[in-house]
Order: structure tokens, then sequence, then C-alpha cells
């Protein structure tokens, strides 16, 4: 504003002598002020930068368990991995016997085949988190009921969100492919999954439905979060 109004002053001076004495006092005058501003505002020195450690160089310990430990494990993780899903999916086989579950996102798991399961699918989903290589970070703060906050929007910038929002015990909405797979169409049938195919509007209204349906519940006993990743559900159609 005020630019614009000096050069509107400055154009309609017609002496160029008095123009240039008065850009001259408007200069002197903006860095007067600039100086004291900053005398005034300036903040302290930095006399730590959390950034710049050697505490963050790796050491001769450190090196040594990437080159050795590293390649060791890596095989390790995954044979525990594929042990613990064919666990899961061998013990859900036996609960869901009697049972005509077709694994498609319709069925409902109640009863004693739910009591079983579902810790069963919640344990192995924090396992494979652990064997994965992810730590556990203790977060400070209390997760809103369910009655206020029903819906959980999380991030999706890999391919272990589902596992973390499994492990807590939220119901979430999968990606329908993923959740037809073979190891994991049990799984997610106990923890009652909403699929979603995210290239058909009939899937989204579907989707949209069950969401709506069991929020209603959010004031009832047992009720459990619905985790939705926003980066992956909210690009199909509406």
């Amino acid at each position: 504003f005020f630019f614009f109004f000096f050069e509107y002053l400055i154009r309609r001076v017609h002496s160029h002598h008095s123009t240039v004495f008065f850009v001259c006092h408007i200069d002197i005058a903006c860095h007067v002020m600039d100086d004291a501003l900053l005398r005034r505002y300036r903040l302290p020195a930095v006399t730590h930068d959390p950034f710049d450690s050697p505490a963050n160089e790796l050491g001769v310990w450190e090196w040594f368990k990437l080159v050795v430990f590293g390649p060791i494990l890596i095989p390790i993780r995954g044979i525990l991995i594929v042990l613990v899903v064919l666990l899961v999916n061998g013990l859900l086989k036996l609960f869901s016997i009697g049972a005509n579950y077709e694994c498609l996102g319709e069925d409902v798991v109640v009863g004693w085949r739910a009591t079983l399961g579902r810790p069963v699918v919640l344990a192995a989903c924090r396992i494979i988190n652990f064997l994965l290589g992810h730590y556990y970070i203790q977060v400070k703060g209390k997760l809103a009921p369910a009655s206020e906050a029903p819906i959980i929007a999380m991030n999706h910038i890999g391919y272990t969100e589902s596992l973390y929002s499994i492990g807590q015990g939220w119901r979430h909405i999968g990606k329908q492919t993923a959740c037809r797979l073979p190891l994991c169409r049990l799984p997610n049938c106990f923890i009652e999954t909403i699929h979603l195919d995210r290239s058909s509007t009939e899937s989204n209204q579907s989707a949209r439905r069950k969401i709506c349906d069991w929020v209603k519940h959010k004031d009832e006993p047992g009720f459990r979060h619905l985790a939705v990743f926003v980066e992956g559900e909210y690009i199909c159609a509406q």
C-alpha cells in the first residue's frame, strides 16, 4: 500500500529535483525504521541445533548392525511374517467352520466367532508391524470417545497403515482388490472391513450407506472407531 502510495505522490511531483529529494528522504526514513524494528524484535542467537549433532553420526556398532545383522534378519523377518499370516488364516478357517462366509464385504461375524477371531487378527497385525521394524511410540493424550468422534481420518502414505488401524481394533475401509486377496479374505471378513472399489460409483454409494449405518450405533457399548484413509477413499467418484 505504501509503495503504490509513494509512487503516486512521486508521479504527481513535476520537478525533477523535488522528486529526487523526496525519494531520498523516504529511503532514509525506511532504513531507520527497519533498523529500529530489527533491534526491537531480534531473536537471540541459536545455542543448540538439534539437526546438527555428533550423536546422529553412525559409529562402528551402527555400521556393524547394518552390514551384518541387516542381511541376516531380513529373511528371518520375512519367514516369520509368512508363518504369522498362515497361522492366522488357519485359526480363522477353524473358527469359520459351520458358517458360510463369502468374504466379499457383506458378512457379519458375531457371537463366539467374533470374540475369538478378532483378537487373533489384532494381535497378528501388531506382530507383523513389529517384524517389519516399526517402533512403538507412546502417544501423550487420549483418543476421543467414539460417541464424539466415530470416524478417524488417517494418513495413507505407505502399505502398512491398515495393519496399524486393525491392530488398534478399529474398523476400516479397505481397497476391494486388497481385501479379497487369498490370505487377506478371512482376516478382513472377521474384522468386517468395508470393501471399496475406487472406480465404481455403485461401490462408493454402498460404502456410504455402510458408514452411515455403522455410525448410527456410536453410542452403543462395544462400538469401534471407523478408520478412513483420506488419500485412498476420497479419490473415487464422489
